[in-house]
């Protein structure tokens, strides 16, 4: 690390200097911090200026304001949502230094910043979690247009999966606990599945979910933390093989691939995980947008 200690507008500079060089705002945050470790700036800031050179502003000094409200392009606020499109307004509002109510009224006015609009899903990532699942799923969805939150279980931690793969959450699951999304998705695993089941928290979010009416899926052992947390008694489900005895005194049990009752859509495995994907696109965004996205998979749906 450099014993150079570094002001504002020369770390500003090096922002510039990867931004010409196409890298993102979070990869440049952390070359910062490898080299200047405390002095670096911070990511929300190095996100800030991010949007600030993709709208065309590469002036590297503080803007002066006398007694104006701060200011901001629109291109800053695509910019901070290409960036990471599961950021809340409140987070939107601290990164550009507005109110909340100055993000909302823009978002409204500008048809560009439709991602805010968009439907939402939060995928549980837990240690554990089969990580086939968890990844085709967001995958998919992604490529519908959702805006998909990937939440930890373990905080932000590197998460290792249930055959050694490593996958580091978008958000802590408790920062984004209260948030409103269109469904929320269980992904399997038999150790991702036990840690979802004995958490207080994770229950918390489903059964706020289900009190709402909203979607929640499941998929291979994941059905067992609906158990867990008593969400569904009664409905029809599917799961992995393995668990199906022990969800059969709660629930209707089927053998189908994919299951659809009421709000709650169940699967049964890694293999299952494209169609059951496209089913969560077809009821957040309809079943022509499923049919697109498997045909572009070579997916029959």
């Amino acid at each position: 690390m450099s014993n150079f200690v570094p002001n504002k507008v020369f770390l500003r500079g090096v922002l510039l200097h990867y931004f010409n060089m196409k890298k993102k705002a979070a990869e440049s945050h952390r070359i910062l911090v490898e080299m200047y470790g405390e002095h670096a700036l911070a990511e929300r800031t190095c996100q800030k200026w991010f949007a600030r050179f993709k709208s065309g502003h590469f002036d590297l000094e503080d803007e002066e304001r006398v007694g104006a409200p701060p200011k901001f392009e629109d291109a800053e606020l695509e910019e901070l949502l290409d960036q990471d499109p599961a950021q809340t307004q409140e987070e939107l509002a601290k990164t550009l230094g507005v109110d909340h109510s100055t993000i909302s009224k823009r978002l409204k006015a500008n048809k560009k910043t439709k991602k805010m609009t968009s439907k939402t899903a939060l995928a549980i990532l837990s240690q554990g979690t089969e990580e086939m699942e968890i990844v085709i799923t967001v995958d998919v969805l992604r490529r519908a247009g959702i805006d998909v939150v990937v939440g930890g279980l373990t905080a932000l931690e590197p998460t290792r999966c249930s055959r050694n793969v490593v996958i580091v959450p978008d958000k802590n699951l408790q920062d984004v606990a209260k948030n409103e999304f269109d469904i929320v998705i269980l992904p399997g695993g038999l150790g991702g599945s036990n840690a979802m089941s004995l958490s207080s928290l994770v229950g918390q979010i489903l059964h706020e979910q289900n009190e709402k009416g909203k979607l929640i899926a499941a998929i291979c052992a994941a059905p067992t933390a609906l158990q867990a947390h008593k969400v569904g008694f009664g409905k029809t489900i599917t799961s992995y093989p393995g668990v199906k005895e022990q969800l059969e005194k709660d629930y209707k049990y089927v053998d189908d691939l994919v299951v659809q009752d009421g709000q709650l859509i169940t699967s049964r495995g890694p293999g299952t995980a494209f169609q059951f994907a496209l089913k969560i696109v077809e009821n957040l965004v309809g079943i022509e947008k499923a049919k697109e996205i498997a045909k572009g998979l070579l997916l029959e749906y």
